[in-house]
Formats: C-alpha cells, sequence, structure tokens
C-alpha cells in the first residue's frame, strides 16, 4: 500500500494540488441527451462471420502462417493464437530495406467464435499497422497516404491544422526536428478537419530516415472492427483503458469480487473458486466515468497477474479484463490468497452507457472527452487488398502506457488520484 502524503517528508511533486473531490463525471449528461433521441438500431455481426470473413481475406493474401492453437496462459475459458506472415518494404530518403519475418497474435473469448474473431481481427490490425513506404508515400491503402518531411514549426507556419509532438507523453522532448508527417482527421466534435500526425506515432517498426521519438512504438490506440466507426471506438477505449492503467493508483477501497447471474459466467467463476484462483477486481474508471476495471491474482509465490479492460458496457469491460488475465487456467493450480473482506458486485450492476450503434456510441466517446478540452485524432490504416477497417487514434493529453521504469515521470494526474485516494491508517 502507498503511504499517506502526510506520512512521509517529501516535498509535493505538484504544490498546486490538492485532494478534491472527484467531479461529477461528464459521460452521465452526455448519454442522458443523446439517448433522448434514438437512432437507428444497429445489429453487429455474429463472431463467426467476422472470423470467417477476417480469415478468407487472409488467406487469400498469404498472410496467416500458422495453424490455430489453443493456449492455457490466461484466465480466459477458450485462448487462441496463430502465426502471420511480415512482409515489408521502404524505401525514404537514405534508407532502402525489407522485413520479413513471422509474429503470433491472440484471442481470447468465452466462446470458441468469440476467440477465433478475436485473433483473426488482431491478425488484420497487425498486418495493417506495419507500412510498406516508398517516394510516394505509404503504400496499398484504400486511400492515398503521401508524407511530407518538415518541421512542426514549419507546419504550423502554413496555417495547417497539425498535432504536437509534445502533446503525447514522450520519452524526451520533441525539439522541432524535421520528421515525417502524414494526414489523418480530427473528431467529429472538433470539426473532422484534415490534421498532420507524426507517421512514426501511427506505424508499427516506423523507422523512417528521422529522428525517433520513441524507443519502441506503441500499439495503444490501434483498432479494427467491422466498420470504421466500430474500429474507432475499439481505438478510443483502449487508449481510455491505458490512460486509468497509467493514472489510477492501486486503491483497496475501490476493490470488489465479481459476481453473476448469467449461468455461464457464474459456472465459469465458481470453477475459479473450486481451483482454488482468488479472483478480484478494482474499479479504475476515470474522471471521464466510462467503465474501465482491473481484475488481478496473486500467484502462490507472489507475483500479480492482472488484465485490463474498458468500454461503454462496464460488464463487458470487466469479463475483458478477466479473460485477459494472464494467470495459467485451467491447470495452473491455486492462487495465493485473495484480499479478504472485499464487496462482491455483480456484473449486471456495472455502469452501462451502450448506445444503438457504433456511430452514436463514437459520438458519446467524442463528446465526453471534448467536454473536457480533449479531442482524439484518427488516421485510417486500412489496407486495399484486406479491405477491413483498420485505424489508429490519438488523444492529446492522455497516457499511452502504464510500464514504470526508474526513469518514469509521475504525472500529475497519477499525483491528483494518489491525493484522493481512501487510506486506511
Amino acid at each position: 500500500m502507498l503511504p499517506h502524503p502526510e506520512d512521509n517528508d517529501l516535498a509535493p511533486l505538484y504544490a498546486d494540488e490538492e485532494p478534491a473531490t472527484r467531479p461529477d463525471p461528464p459521460i452521465t449528461a452526455v448519454h442522458a441527451r443523446l439517448a433522448a433521441a434514438p437512432g437507428t438500431p444497429w445489429s453487429r455481426p455474429p463472431a463467426h462471420e467476422t472470423a470467417q470473413k477476417a480469415l478468407e481475406v487472409l488467406v487469400e493474401n498469404d498472410i496467416i502462417a500458422g495453424v490455430e492453437m489453443r493456449h492455457e496462459a490466461s484466465l480466459s475459458p477458450i485462448a487462441l493464437l496463430r502465426r502471420w506472415r511480415l512482409d515489408l518494404g521502404v524505401r525514404n530518403g537514405g534508407l532502402a530495406y525489407t522485413l520479413r519475418g513471422e509474429a503470433t497474435t491472440y484471442g481470447r473469448g468465452l466462446s470458441l467464435a468469440d476467440a477465433r474473431a478475436s485473433y483473426a481481427m488482431e491478425m488484420v490490425e497487425r498486418a495493417s499497422s506495419y507500412a510498406n513506404v516508398g517516394p510516394e508515400g505509404i503504400l496499398g491503402l484504400t486511400r492515398q497516404q503521401p508524407l511530407r518531411k518538415a518541421r512542426y514549426s514549419e507546419l504550423v507556419a502554413e496555417g495547417l491544422a497539425v498535432l504536437d509532438p509534445n502533446a503525447i507523453p514522450l520519452e524526451v522532448p520533441y525539439r522541432d526536428q524535421p520528421i515525417h508527417w502524414l494526414t489523418g482527421h480530427a473528431s467529429e466534435a472538433n470539426g473532422n478537419a484534415p490534421t498532420l500526425v507524426p507517421a512514426q506515432m501511427v506505424y508499427l517498426f516506423c523507422n523512417l530516415d528521422e529522428v525517433a521519438l520513441f524507443t519502441s512504438s506503441s500499439s495503444t490506440g490501434l483498432a479494427s472492427g467491422n466498420t470504421l466507426a466500430e474500429a474507432k471506438v475499439a481505438a478510443l477505449t483502449e487508449i481510455l483503458e491505458r490512460d486509468a492503467e497509467a493514472t489510477t493508483p492501486y486503491d483497496r477501497a475501490r476493490c470488489f469480487r465479481p459476481a453473476t447471474d448469467d449461468p455461464l459466467l457464474r459456472s465459469l467463476l465458481e470453477d475459479y473458486a473450486a481451483r482454488g484462483i482468488q479472483i478480484q477486481m478494482q474499479d479504475m474508471t476515470t474522471e471521464w466515468g466510462i467503465p474501465c476495471y482491473t481484475c488481478f491474482v496473486m500467484s502462490s509465490r507472489g507475483k500479480l497477474a492482472r488484465g485490463t479492460g474498458a468500454g461503454l458496457d462496464g460488464r463487458r469491460a470487466a469479463i475483458s479484463a478477466l479473460t485477459e488475465t494472464p494467470y495459467p487456467y485451467p491447470r495452473g493450480g491455486a492462487s495465493g490468497p485473495g484480499l479478504r473482506g472485499l464487496p462482491e458486485r455483480k456484473l449486471e450492476d456495472l455502469p452501462s452507457f451502450t448506445l444503438e450503434s457504433p456511430e452514436r456510441n463514437l459520438a458519446l466517446l467524442e463528446e465526453t472527452l471534448a467536454s473536457t478540452g480533449h479531442h482524439p485524432v484518427y488516421v485510417e490504416l486500412t489496407r486495399a487488398d484486406l479491405g477491413l477497417p483498420v485505424v489508429k487514434a490519438l488523444i492529446p493529453g492522455l497516457e499511452l502506457t502504464a510500464d514504470f521504469d526508474d526513469c518514469t515521470r509521475i504525472s500529475r494526474r497519477l499525483y491528483r488520484n494518489y491525493l484522493r485516494m481512501g487510506y486506511d491508517i
């Protein structure tokens, strides 16, 4: 447990921060306003149809490299993995190289169809996130995507809308060096205007002829979907998930044991208990009110396994956290003891803000973020040969990773949440 601020003699990290009470989350009011004017209902394709469509185009383009295999390295009752082929070429400035190899995607879910759709769409996402680059820009997309090398100050002087690299958490500040830019667009809530974005913030292994802004690029905010709006929703909720992990300290007062009325899920929770696996969760929901939960299990040797999920439906977010937790099941043995005296919360009682369609859910997320001055920027990565929507989202001002090391800076929001914690002292 973290020490109370009054129990140490360290100077405050941010002298002007006070442990103020949490404001009402803006999503409640935004949801009520949007729900008052119902939109057109939309039915998500069944998981087996999504998987079939994705696997067909992956096979046609010789991307799949191995057979479907099952693993037992997580709490997910069904967990699959499959290898895929990576093959790209780059001709940019003084660079000319190719990269070939194999990588692995993973799928999880409460059913075989869910797990298969999960890994198939992740394969589409990852195959779309490595760029073939030529003198004319990014190759093989559904829309032309030229690259321009320039300084941030030069683009601003031309009156262009540009994402400031320093608005995204960097390991070292960007000092206006020439880098490559590509075109994304702002959110609907912010006018949907074309916006220039650093290419290396969008693609994985984006090794162009320029200075590097990151030690390694992040996949946070990268997502695929049945539709572009669905992909954008998934991208935003992943960023919110990582941001919650990075800004929310462990707080026993926000922990609970999951319970449910759903027969399938209840039998799974009962099987965990019968095998001695102690499941506990923490509510990680941040100031926007978008549901986020971490599931954690302590091993018999004291090692913590945890997974996090976020989304407009609290129940689905909690299940996502559960199935993502890397504790081996069903043959991983009993866990260590869980926290004593935690209250139970039914997953059905967790908040849900889901609306009728991906477009409406996207509007809800964008307007909720806009209420605090946060405006996403999107870059579409959809490949012409695959034809399945893939997008990279960036939200200036939010954290990208919760991986802390000796050089990690404590953000203002993390420190504020630390001051707000209810301590058992």
